[in-house]
């Protein structure tokens, strides 16, 4: 009995050998499509071609590590997450950047991301912030400015269209209408932002929320 079993797993391992190898070297898995989802800024074609794979390719040779490695070169790439599908579909879910400031240089507007990073020179889109005076692209600057940002009220930070930086602790918040606020460091981020909002309902030309809650004109 045990050699009946012995022999006949034998088989079982042989025929799946057999299977796998017959598998490996002709394409009896074929990838059937791409699925794409995530991509705002980038382009389906992009990452097709990035992905280094092509429809009708072996799926067993298809690398999802090599190809998540691949699509995360591309500039407005954040993450990526990459799944083979038993109907050989290659499923592609992306993750973009959020883009909240840029800073104006020599080359083009240079977007930053949401950890302050810089990361691609592109055209500004409607809603980013600039921010000036960061002359060393420093990212702790551009940090704390997010930070800032992210404290006030919605309606209170679309406002704001410039954010003068010249370090991590000289903030100054420049609002649409030209008026402009001393913000100063990231402490009391909580008691600044309702200072701002206060603000905003003044006409000074230049205040002073540094000292929140206390208001000055500057």
């Amino acid at each position: 009995m045990k050699k009946r079993i012995f022999l006949g797993l034998g088989a079982t391992m042989i025929v799946a050998l057999i299977f796998f190898v017959t598998a490996w070297f002709y394409p009896l898995w074929k990838m059937s499509a791409f699925e794409i989802s995530g991509q705002n800024h980038t382009l389906v074609e992009e990452v097709e071609t990035a992905s280094g794979v092509s429809i009708g390719e072996n799926f067993f040779h298809v690398d999802s590590i090599a190809v998540a490695k691949s699509i995360s070169a591309l500039p407005w790439v954040s993450s990526v997450n990459v799944n083979k599908h038993i109907d050989g579909v290659l499923s592609i879910e992306l993750t973009e950047h959020t883009v909240r400031l840029y800073t104006e240089t020599a080359d083009g507007d240079v977007l930053i991301d949401e950890q302050g990073r810089p990361f691609l020179t592109a055209a500004r889109e409607s809603g980013m912030v600039k921010v000036s005076g960061n002359e060393q692209d420093t990212p702790e600057i551009y940090r704390v400015v997010l930070a800032a940002l992210e404290a006030m009220d919605p309606m209170v930070s679309a406002r704001i269209v410039e954010v003068a930086a010249p370090s991590s602790y000289e903030l100054t918040m420049i609002l649409d209408d030209g008026r402009r606020v001393y913000w100063g460091s990231e402490e009391n981020l909580n008691d600044k932002a309702i200072a701002l909002r206060v603000a905003l309902t003044r006409g000074e030309q230049s205040l002073d929320v540094s000292a929140a809650p206390v208001i000055a004109v500057r």
